[in-house]
């Protein structure tokens, strides 16, 4: 697979999209304390995934494989 080029995230709540937002407040305000970070793990992912489809979910993971959550 080639390099990934050009990620844009959103840095606000105004620009995730619908699916986006009514992912993560659901997982906000479901999370179980237990759980939180794994939920906050979800959030940051959920950010690199436009859709709720089969290719934005290949896509997001190949992100997240090639480039580290602290960056």
């Amino acid at each position: 697979m080639g390099k990934i080029k050009n990620i844009t995230v959103a840095t606000s709540w105004n620009e995730l999209n619908d699916w986006q937002a009514q992912e993560i407040a659901h997982l906000f305000l479901y999370a179980d304390a237990k759980d939180f970070v794994k939920s906050y793990v979800d959030m940051i992912l959920i950010c690199y995934q436009n859709s709720n489809s089969y290719r934005d979910y290949r896509k997001m993971r190949k992100i997240a494989n090639e480039i580290p959550i602290s960056e």
